[in-house]
């Protein structure tokens, strides 16, 4: 039975008995998996005036509004459950995806830690936890998570996922692709595993092999974003800057307010020579979000224009925003070099002799 004639079913028998709970739970959670999230709601609220003991209804609520990353409502309504049912495994694993999506790393970890001592056998527990780890960039505990995961479910393909991104973070990238390999295999209609792939073949150089995967991505979900932008800075590895512009385009075109897309699209144009169009799409992201790498490939492009002074702004504030970045130096060296030749021949011009 689909998820519509199980709530046409719960809707009957509500109207036969106004005050049968279990019927408004059972429509809520239906309305919850079909996305309805705010009749979803208004049943799980009816569930809780009938039974205030209720702790599954106040869980399932919580979870719709996880889903509409309401994160402060959400943990409201786990607490609420975890007073009414102190052992309910679920309600802390659920609390710490919501404390994760505030942030929070490590009173997720907290939640999951309860979450397993409760339920040690549950795969998804660890899973859970790994990805907090990751996020405080604990790395190896994030992948002994995951180690333990498959353990526990050797064809749970998210703990492949999430391995597979952690032994990335830590530069070992070969070994993320075989967990993103087994991740396909598993769950070949995921576009995040031929993306988190894609990017582990830039990051080995091997652009040829990325493309496909940043296709696949694309197909899979057309408007992934990041995996238009990757594909676009592989071609631009490629010194296909053409194609790269038409990448970055796309991602423009899905969001005009994607800064990173508007940089990397002007020094494709920079490297062609179109250094009016570089301008507009560096001065577009700097706009949007002032930030390092559109001044210093500003910078640039006014020196290839032979606009010295305003180069050497750009690489001014460019270095303002990171001082640890050598090149910007070396490129505000040649600039200020460049100028003072320029103004030397400029005066021999006007007559000197020196």
């Amino acid at each position: 039975m689909g998820l519509i004639e199980e709530i046409n079913k719960y809707t009957i028998a509500i109207q036969l008995n106004p005050d049968d709970a279990g019927s408004y739970f059972n429509r809520g959670e239906s309305y919850r998996l079909l996305g309805q999230y705010e009749r979803a709601i208004k049943d799980f609220k009816k569930v809780i005036k009938i039974d205030p003991d209720s702790y599954e209804a106040y869980s399932n609520r919580g979870l719709v509004y996880l889903e509409l990353r309401k994160y402060e409502r959400a943990i409201t309504d786990f607490d609420k459950a975890i007073e009414l049912n102190p052992n309910f495994s679920g309600a802390y694993s659920n609390r710490g995806v919501a404390y994760e999506g505030l942030g929070q790393y490590e009173r997720a970890i907290q939640d999951y830690d309860k979450a397993i001592e409760l339920n040690p056998n549950d795969a998804k527990l660890y899973d859970n936890r790994s990805g907090a780890y990751d996020n405080l960039g604990k790395y190896a505990q994030a992948i002994n998570d995951c180690d333990r995961a498959l353990e526990l479910n050797p064809n749970y393909a998210d703990a492949y996922n999430h391995r597979g991104s952690s032994y990335g973070n830590l530069g070992q990238y070969e070994r993320a692709i075989q967990d993103f390999d087994k991740f396909i295999e598993l769950d070949p209609y995921n576009a995040e595993g031929y993306y988190n792939r894609g990017f582990s073949y830039i990051m080995l150089k091997q652009y040829n092999r990325a493309i496909p995967d940043f296709n696949k991505a694309i197909n899979l979900n057309p408007n992934y974003l990041e995996a238009y932008l990757n594909l676009g800075a592989t071609y631009a590895n490629l010194e296909q800057y053409e194609r790269a512009i038409e990448e970055y385009a796309k991602v423009i075109e899905l969001n005009p307010n994607f800064n990173l897309a508007h940089t990397n699209r002007g020094e494709s144009y920079r490297l062609l020579g179109q250094y009016e169009r570089a301008i507009k799409d560096f001065d577009k992201s700097i706009k949007l979000n002032p930030n390092f790498p559109a001044y210093s490939y500003r910078g640039l492009t006014y020196e290839n224009l032979g606009q010295y002074k305003i180069a050497i702004e750009d690489f001014n504030k460019a270095i303002e925003l990171n001082p640890d970045y050598a090149d910007v130096y070396f490129y505000r060296s040649r600039a200020y070099k460049k100028l003072s030749e320029a103004d030397l021949e400029i005066a021999k011009q006007l007559g000197y002799k020196g």
